[in-house]
């Protein structure tokens, strides 16, 4: 499913039009036209930006998912999400990597993702994280 799929479905579950999407999210219209009409795809940035809308934060993974098989996936085994999917709370099971359990790398990511927990941004680093996945899955 591409994006202009993704965003016709989200303004039709939502009941509204390009022109009120455009405003809620603060793109302009004609980009948004753009994206709807498949003459541009949004960038990762864009995406966020239409996702911090409370209105559309629901829409997180089906926006930021690059393909269909990547949107029924369950989550990586690193995250652990709660059952409130706007205000998820994150909690991380052990982190290792088959190879080797005490993997540094594993380590500073698990730290790093605590730290933004903490400042309220664990969610943003999620989806960035999915974002990356997914274009390293092309």
């Amino acid at each position: 499913m591409d994006f202009s799929d993704k965003l016709k479905r989200v303004v039709e579950l939502e009941n509204i039009n390009l022109k009120i999407f455009s405003d809620l999210t603060d793109i302009s219209y004609g980009t948004i036209r753009k994206y709807s009409n498949g003459e541009r795809s949004p960038s990762l940035k864009q995406i966020l930006k239409i996702t911090s809308v409370p209105r559309f934060s629901k829409y997180r993974d089906l926006l930021l998912a690059q393909h269909q098989e990547i949107e029924e996936r369950p989550l990586s085994p690193l995250f652990n999400v709660g059952e409130n999917n706007e205000q998820a709370c994150y909690s991380f099971k052990e982190a290792r990597l088959d190879s080797n359990p005490d993997d540094e790398l594993t380590a500073e990511a698990v730290a790093l993702i605590e730290r933004l927990k903490e400042l309220g941004r664990g969610e943003e680093a999620l989806a960035v994280l999915r974002a990356i996945e997914a274009s390293a899955k092309k």
